[in-house]
């Protein structure tokens, strides 16, 4: 009888295994995966150092300088509340951003950045977060993120380390997995943590800047956003430089946690320490023709 309802569980699992491979497939078809050898594009080497600084750092306002961060302040204030030690900065608008790039890097890379249509700001802001920690070190943070467990433990025990979460640590539930990060899914890039100079972000840099100067040079095939993101400057893209580095004793990952529920997805993080909130402000659905995917301008400028 055990072994009757054990095999019939079983058929279970594998039947939905095959139904999300199947699925996964038809929906990644017409996915776009880039493969462009990185450039030479001129950056400042900075030495690695071997602490991860205890400052967090989002981006707002990169589309057009404004909006209301007060919808996120309840996410602030219980990331502080449940992490009194990581400091929390903001990086407001272009201005800002187009200051620091010129500091801490050079007028080609800030050309580069330019040249994607800020409407898009979520893929600048790919970008851009790569540029903030390698030239400084400290933990990414998406606007809508909030931490929900104290995680300078961990900033301090992988203090030399580039910490990172697959999407998902339950295998085959991703949609994505079967180009990406087979079994689970990519590399996220709504939150990351590392020491001012590691290699691994540099090299990140520069495939993700390669990839704009190239898609930008194609712009009549490249140019709308879609899938493209995602493996221009987003998660695919920097799963991919994960999997290739040969610097892979300097990355930590983490499990995740994902929650698919049909009516309300919950997305976690570094072991269940940090959320990312869906409700009301990230549901695509919900932001309709502003959200990137579903914006119909062109991604170049």
């Amino acid at each position: 009888m055990f072994l009757k309802i054990f095999v019939f569980f079983l058929s279970i699992i594998l039947t939905l295994i095959l139904y999300s491979y199947v699925i996964d497939k038809k929906r990644t078809e017409n996915g776009i995966m880039l493969d462009f050898k990185p450039m030479g594009i001129k950056l400042p080497v900075y030495e690695k150092e071997n602490r991860i600084p205890l400052n967090a750092y989002r981006i707002y306002g990169l589309r057009d300088g404004k909006g209301d961060l007060e919808k996120y302040q309840n996410s602030f204030d219980e990331s502080s509340k449940n992490c009194p030690r990581l400091k929390n900065n903001i990086i407001f608008g272009k201005k800002e951003m187009d200051s620091f790039i010129l500091k801490y890097y050079n007028q080609e890379v800030l050309d580069i950045v330019n040249l994607i249509n800020h409407e898009f700001s979520a893929c600048v802001a790919d970008v851009f977060r790569l540029l903030i920690i390698y030239a400084k070190g400290g933990v990414y943070l998406d606007i809508k993120s909030k931490i929900l467990k104290d995680i300078v433990p961990d900033l301090e025990k992988y203090n030399d380390k580039l910490i990172v979460s697959p999407f998902c640590h339950i295998p085959f539930i991703f949609t994505g997995w079967t180009k990406v990060n087979f079994p689970y899914g990519e590399i996220s890039n709504w939150f990351f943590a590392a020491p001012k100079g590691h290699p691994v972000l540099r090299e990140a840099i520069q495939q993700t800047l390669t990839n704009i100067k190239m898609c930008y040079e194609r712009k009549e095939f490249h140019n709308q956003a879609g899938n493209l993101i995602l493996s221009m400057t987003g998660p695919n893209m920097l799963s991919d430089v994960i999997n290739k580095t040969y610097h892979q004793q300097e990355i930590q990952k983490l499990n995740s946690f994902a929650i698919k529920d049909i009516f309300k997805p919950t997305f976690l993080g570094w072991e269940g320490k940090i959320k990312k909130e869906n409700e009301n402000i990230n549901n695509s659905k919900i932001q309709g023709k502003n959200h990137w995917k579903k914006m119909k301008k062109n991604l170049f400028v």
